[in-house]
């Protein structure tokens, strides 16, 4: 999931125009839209706990951690900690909408939590 966030964030960084703080800054005649890389971070979400190799224990305990690690890596966006490392701006930026702020992480943990 990370992985994908990072690679997600690149790909905002290279398309759009980014503010002194590490922000996507963008307008409605940008052709790349965030909502992209913002729909691959929510399908990550969701299959990251439904994703479990055929060894693991069965029952809904290990699930539940999984999801837990889901939050915790939302956990780690927040603002001191996203504007003092570029790896986690950069991760920040692939589920950041200019629509969505301040409220981004906020509305993400709510639709993850939905499992």
């Amino acid at each position: 999931m990370m992985i994908l966030a990072l690679a997600g964030g690149m790909l905002c960084r290279h398309y759009c125009n980014t503010d002194g703080k590490g922000y996507i800054t963008t307008s409605k005649n940008n052709w790349f839209k965030v909502n992209y890389t913002r729909k691959i971070q929510h399908f990550a979400a969701y299959l990251v706990p439904l994703l479990s190799p055929p060894t693991a224990p069965l029952g809904i305990l290990p699930h539940l951690w999984e999801s837990l690690f889901v939050l915790f890596m939302f956990l780690v966006l927040i603002k001191p900690v996203r504007e003092f490392s570029t790896f986690f701006m950069l991760q920040f930026n692939s589920l950041d909408r200019v629509e969505d702020r301040p409220n981004t992480l906020k509305w993400i943990e709510l639709s993850v939590c939905e499992l």
